[in-house]
């Protein structure tokens, strides 16, 4: 192995099955090299991974455990997160602009200015998430779960919000909703 660089294994959710393998400096580093291969790392667990400021675009993560994962500021756009579980995640400022988060969980997550421009959020669960001044303009939230969500300032301008549940969110200042 290099100098500072370490064996890192990403593993399915119940650990029977190495994903991808490399030696890198960090799980980020290692995470990168594995998007930009294009490896699929669908049913990942990365519980509680410090991913801040990650470039995953176009990464395939469908299924994946990334609750309480530190991703502030990560690069998600493009990428496939249906049914993965970002249950109270950090991503304050992340980008998932054009991301596929259709059935996710992201309750009680941290998406304060998050970017989830023209993204699939249909029936994602955003139970409780602090959503500050996210922009969702023209995001698909069909059928999303937004209840006791903190929505303050978001931007909702041409959202698609069919049958979205929206009871007890805090919608001071939104815009773009009637």
């Amino acid at each position: 192995m290099g100098q500072g660089k370490m064996r890192f294994e990403i593993k399915n959710k119940d650990a029977s099955e190495v994903i991808y393998a490399t030696e890198a400096e960090t799980l980020k580093d290692a995470l990168e090299t594995a998007v930009r291969e294009k490896t699929d790392l669908s049913w990942a667990e990365l519980k509680d991974a410090r991913l801040a400021g990650a470039n995953l675009l176009g990464a395939v993560l469908t299924c994946a455990r990334l609750s309480g994962a530190e991703l502030t500021g990560a690069n998600l756009a493009e990428a496939d997160l249906r049914e993965a579980s970002l249950a109270g995640a950090f991503l304050g400022k992340a980008n998932f602009r054009g991301a596929n988060l259709a059935g996710a969980n992201l309750s009680k997550a941290y998406l304060a200015e998050a970017n989830f421009k023209g993204a699939d959020c249909t029936k994602a669960n955003f139970t409780g998430a602090n959503m500050k001044g996210a922009d969702l303009k023209e995001t698909n939230l069909t059928k999303a779960t937004l209840r006791e969500a903190n929505l303050n300032g978001a931007n909702f301008k041409n959202a698609i919000m069919l049958g979205a549940k929206i009871d007890k969110a805090n919608m001071k200042g939104a815009k773009g909703i009637i």
